[in-house]
């Protein structure tokens, strides 16, 4: 279980090809994929918080209560009508995944098991809330998503005016409009901690939306492949205003990032076989990958990736030095 999945590889190069190249031996893909990520990190971590997008793509299990941005993936073997099924075994028939509900064997029974989805499915948990952002504007009561946790805020955020603001002398004297909502000192006092928040446990085998059924606060659907949970009692058309997301179909990574992990991870596999015969195809994607971090790194290129707050006062890496401070 890692960032990527074997099927981002199937872009670059087939499975049989990725056999030999690796002697099946899947570890040696995992030691280059992780080669590759820390490439990334290691230009890449002044400015982006290049944790939050190397999170694992996990194999979805019905039994396992999820936080906010994880990321599942759907793949189970295909049904065997001459296999013994238990209650919690997955499968999949006809391009869709199954998860049995009840024991059985034979001919394929939609009735003992329920549907999570189409096979190679990608999910991701949606945030409950706009994650907090140190430079927004918040109002007293509005919620916010951190580190895995729902705020409200007790207090608006704070605007200087251009007479307050000269007052500090320069901009980076001028403090921030919001405090952390974890801040030791003064977390407390601007924001409520909600608790931690968990995506329950089984919900992409939910029942598709029915407008003719009643549904209450708290209770859940599916509609257009993502599940919702109810926020306000409802009955008719689907009203988006009454429905929060819980999950999201679809991949929460950056495609950009993930190619390149790839591109890096091939270029490594194939230099711990043959270094002094690398195929140019992949000395190629792995110069270009690299490129690509470099140019994201000086600021030629913005990644969609998470930026780490404050965006100010960090020290920037220049190749593999850090730039000292000079004081005069």
């Amino acid at each position: 279980m890692g960032y990527l999945i074997r099927s981002d590889y199937y872009k670059s190069m087939k499975e049989a090809q990725i056999v030999q190249i690796t002697g099946g031996d899947n570890n040696i893909l995992l030691q280059a994929e992780a080669a590759a990520m820390e490439r990334a990190m290691g230009m890449l971590r002044q400015k982006y918080d290049i944790a939050t997008e190397f999170t694992n793509t996990q194999l979805y299990s019905v039994n396992t209560v999820y936080n906010a941005t994880d990321r599942v993936y759907i793949n189970y073997p295909a049904y065997v009508a001459t296999n013994s099924y238990a209650i919690g075994n997955y499968c999949t028939n006809g391009g869709s995944a199954y998860v049995c509900t009840t024991n059985t064997t034979g001919v394929f029974n939609a009735a003992h098991w329920a549907n999570i989805g189409t096979s190679t499915s990608i999910y991701y948990a949606a945030f409950p809330h706009l994650p907090f952002n140190l430079y927004g504007n918040y109002a007293v009561g509005d919620k916010v998503f951190y580190k895995n946790k729902i705020y409200t805020a007790l207090q608006a955020t704070v605007r200087y005016s251009n007479i307050s603001a000269v007052q500090f002398g320069y901009n980076d004297n001028i403090p921030f409009g919001n405090v952390f909502p974890d801040d030791n000192v003064n977390g407390s006092r601007w924001w409520t901690d909600n608790g931690t928040y968990t995506v329950a446990a089984n919900l992409l085998a939910t029942a598709a939306y029915n407008s003719a059924a009643p549904y209450s606060i708290g209770a859940y659907a599916q509609f257009q492949g993502n599940i919702f949970i109810c926020i306000a009692n409802t009955t008719g058309q689907f009203d988006p205003s009454k429905w929060r997301v819980v999950w999201t179909l679809g991949d929460n990574r950056s495609q950009l990032m993930l190619t390149s992990i790839v591109d890096i991870a091939l270029w490594y596999v194939h230099a711990s076989i043959a270094p002094n015969n690398i195929p140019e195809l992949r000395v190629d994607k792995y110069n270009v990958a690299i490129e690509y971090f470099r140019r994201v790194r000086d600021g030629v290129e913005q990644a969609n990736l998470t930026l780490i707050q404050p965006q100010a006062g960090r020290r920037i890496l220049a190749d593999s030095r850090v730039i000292p401070n000079n004081y005069f």
